[in-house]
């Protein structure tokens, strides 16, 4: 049975580092601790699932029990001609990428570097330079947290859509996600089709058609690190809004306003705008407001400066509300603001 503990600082589980305290804490190291723990959930007011306290915000102490996921684990299996890997949802995902390229497998080596674990994964569809996780998904297990039963998710039932999923939606708070299951492979080819990466190519000499898995994961850390400060220096959570949708027409109506607009065509007449071009061209890049900044090499980021959760919510207020004014869009944070 998990121990739990009382009065525990959340500053280490979270990634703005941000020092609420937990009036419960406790670690889960298996499918069975967890179901033992949830017999026992109706002794406290309220529960947190934690995983690596990289996409939330702690807006004050939590007056209830905070579950630590430290499912971890990983195996490799093949089925209908595909590599099949299952990481426990305590993996750290960039560890994760890090197993699946080093084995030479084709799939996630897009998505190295991006912070949290696996299990936070499916839940926000993570995604980059052109993959997101619904890529290469197969299934997920999860734990019902209401009665202790172990549930597999299929690709439809997890409903994905752009950072978001079923598990943002309607079964919010309801599971916890023990392990994922992505459909990888020995065969492939890179995707490099963003400036970035063929700058960074280009640079390392490399030839497209002969690139690996791990050369991608590679350059993505490369470009990565340039562009994000590292979160034990800067406290942040990684890019903090999404980047909002709109309707093509609306695109074009802004791109004759603002000829510099970053923009991305997607299906059914929609145009995704890049929030960290909208928020540098409005001159937030590296300006603080009251303990909180926005990144000096990257807009989309706000970093904790001291000022703690106040500081950047009046920040990320701020900008959601001159981005609104001037270009009619909203944009909708990516981490999670606990109560």
């Amino acid at each position: 049975m998990s121990e739990i503990k009382q009065n525990v600082s959340l500053k280490p589980f979270n990634t703005f580092q941000i020092d609420a305290r937990a009036a419960y804490f406790c670690e889960i190291h298996s499918v069975t601790e967890l179901q033992q723990l949830i017999k026992r959930l109706d002794e406290f007011p309220r529960f947190l699932v934690l995983g690596g306290g990289s996409n939330l915000l702690f807006c004050g102490d939590y007056n209830g029990l905070v579950i630590h996921n430290c499912i971890t684990g990983h195996s490799l299996a093949k089925a209908d001609g595909q590599q099949i890997l299952t990481l426990g949802s305590g993996e750290n995902w960039h560890e994760a990428v890090q197993f699946s390229v080093g084995k030479g497998l084709y799939g996630i080596e897009n998505l190295a570097l991006i912070p949290g674990t696996a299990g936070a994964a499916p839940i926000q569809n993570i995604g980059a330079y052109g993959v997101e996780l619904k890529d290469v998904f197969r299934s997920l297990t999860a734990v019902d947290l209401s009665n202790g039963s172990l549930r597999e998710f299929s690709l439809a039932e997890c409903r994905f859509a752009y950072r978001d999923s079923i598990f943002k939606q309607e079964a919010a708070d309801r599971y916890c996600i023990t392990s994922v299951t992505l459909n990888l492979s020995t065969e492939g080819q890179v995707k490099t089709a963003y400036g970035e990466i063929e700058a960074e190519i280009e640079r390392r000499s490399l030839e497209k058609d002969a690139m690996t898995p791990k050369d991608m994961s590679e350059i993505i850390t490369a470009i990565r690190q340039r562009k994000l400060p590292d979160p034990a220096e800067n406290p942040n959570a990684g890019s903090f809004f999404k980047n909002p949708v709109v309707p093509r027409e609306q695109a074009e109506e802004l791109k004759a306003r603002f000829p510099g607009l970053v923009s991305y065509p997607l299906s059914d007449h929609q145009v995704k705008l890049a929030s960290g071009w909208l928020i540098d061209n409005l001159g937030w890049k590296g300006r603080s407001l009251n303990g909180a900044r926005v990144h000096d090499r990257q807009a989309l980021v706000l970093v904790n400066e001291g000022g703690g959760a106040p500081a950047v919510k009046a920040l990320a207020e701020r900008i959601q509300r001159e981005v609104a004014d001037t270009y009619g869009v909203k944009l909708e944070p990516e981490p999670r603001w606990v109560e």
